[in-house]
């Protein structure tokens, strides 16, 4: 049991929160959204909802102007997709009936008028049905709020992303020149936002150990950690 113990004391963590680029300046604290015609409207009032919710303030007169264009949203009933791409429940004669959908958007980003940047969202969703009629409608109308939602959602990644919240072990007993004291080198490039010295450092421990930790390090370096 003692060996446990020392086991779970001999490291623990570290967190820190890196911001992901943004093409939003974080000095824009308001902006103008509008509609180049009326197929955008929806999509510009859950963008406008999204632009609040993140902390910038959406005002007609704003600098800084997001223009939704080239709205598209698509709902169309399929009930042979199921069976014929071999899903579960369906039969030639007696088919999964679905709902597909998707949906694109593009936002010019422009400041006093002037563009700077152009970026595009795209949501796509299937929905099982299970009855025709009135309900129809609902999941027409449920699906295509999914996928609306679902732009909105990858147009935020990209104007204002939220804060990556990144958690690392630390070895508070590792012998200088260790797998483990590299390890913590790698870290503390990582958290000073040096990723090429973190890899290194994460690719000599991994050669000198056959532990997991190394390898684990840098899948995580590899999803999470901030491109030089």
């Amino acid at each position: 049991m003692l060996f446990f113990v020392l086991a779970a004391c001999a490291h623990h963590s570290v967190q820190w929160a890196i911001d992901p680029p943004s093409l939003l300046s974080p000095k824009v604290s308001e902006v103008a959204i509008v509609v180049a015609d009326a197929r955008c409207q929806p999509m510009a009032d859950e963008l406008a909802r999204a632009v609040v919710r993140s902390g910038i303030r959406v005002a007609p007169e704003a600098q800084t102007r997001l223009l939704v264009n080239l709205c598209s949203v698509d709902i169309r009933r399929d009930d042979q997709g199921a069976t014929l791409s071999g899903g579960t429940g369906g039969t030639p004669m007696n088919p999964v009936r679905m709902l597909r959908g998707a949906a694109t958007a593009t936002v010019t980003i422009e400041t006093l008028q002037s563009p700077d940047g152009m970026i595009e969202g795209r949501g796509s969703r299937v929905r099982n049905i299970t009855h025709d009629g009135s309900s129809l409608l609902v999941y027409r109308a449920r699906l295509q709020q999914d996928v609306i939602d679902d732009v909105v959602g990858s147009l935020m990644l990209q104007l204002r992303p939220e804060a990556i919240e990144i958690r690392r072990r630390w070895y508070s007993s590792a012998s200088p020149g260790s797998w483990m004291d590299l390890l913590n080198q790698a870290v503390e490039a990582e958290r000073g936002g040096d990723c090429a010295l973190a890899r290194r450092h994460a690719e000599a421990a991994f050669k000198m150990t056959a532990r997991s930790a190394p390898r684990r390090y840098l899948e995580q370096l590899q999803e999470d950690c901030r491109r030089d």
